[in-house]
């Protein structure tokens, strides 16, 4: 198990393992690697996950070797913020922390995101790795709270929860599965429900796993038009033109 914090500047910290058989013997500690700082730890994940979008660890372990192993750990501050906010330990840590890094979002509406390795407008977002409908991480998603940004890494999950459409059980009298206006609340609500990432791929699966419930009016009639999106209009020609 993991119970003490080791601070890694910038303000992030990581978990050191309790046990005796995990500790690293006191005659070897000064002969291990330093921990990068942030900007080095930026400039490893962006290596890191530029090799991935080449082919290289598409594969689902892949992407979990990428979250677990080249982004940074949460900032004390942000774990702070979260705990105020209600957040509780389980949430937080189960099935595991919450990353960050400096991400790119993509314009035009893809949902989606890369790192600055290229160039670009970066944010510092919070990292989830997020899992299928069988429960298997298979992508990364960011959340920039202060604008309100979302998306995916690899476009692999429509819903962040995704594992809860079909795996979650649903125990109260509706019956129904939650959605969370963002990741924040998903925490906050014990990652019970899940959160819209992609609207166009996510309508279809929530339509099928209905009912649904928001936790505020506003958020309600703006799941209704992400489920219900408004009909296309659709020209075809007259009657007589067809025979």
């Amino acid at each position: 198990m993991f119970d003490q914090q080791v601070g890694l500047g910038d303000g992030h910290v990581a978990w050191t393992p309790s046990s005796p058989e995990e500790k690293t013997p006191a005659s070897t500690k000064s002969e291990g690697p330093r921990i990068p700082t942030s900007s080095a730890f930026s400039s490893i994940t962006s290596r890191a996950c530029t090799q991935a979008t080449r082919g290289r660890v598409f594969d689902l372990d892949g992407v979990e070797m990428v979250y677990k192993t080249t982004l940074l750990p949460p900032r004390l501050d942000w774990l702070q913020r979260l705990k105020d906010r209600g957040v509780t330990g389980e949430a937080l840590a189960e099935p595991e922390l919450p990353a960050t890094g400096h991400v790119v979002f993509y314009d035009g509406g893809s949902s989606m995101f890369g790192f600055p390795e290229h160039g670009g407008q970066s944010y510092e977002a919070w990292l989830f790795l997020a899992r299928d409908e069988l429960g298997r991480p298979s992508d990364i998603v960011a959340f920039e709270p202060r604008r309100g940004l979302k998306a995916s890494w690899l476009g692999r999950v429509a819903l962040l929860g995704q594992e809860n459409l079909y795996l979650a059980p649903r125990f109260d009298r509706e019956r129904a599965l939650t959605v969370f206006c963002d990741p924040i609340e998903w925490l906050i609500g014990d990652r019970d429900g899940v959160v819209v990432i992609d609207p166009v791929r996510a309508a279809p699966l929530l339509r099928r796993t209905e009912p649904l419930r928001a936790l505020s009016p506003d958020f309600g009639r703006q799941l209704a038009q992400v489920v219900n999106p408004t009909k296309p209009r659709i020209y075809a020609p007259a009657a007589g033109a067809l025979q």
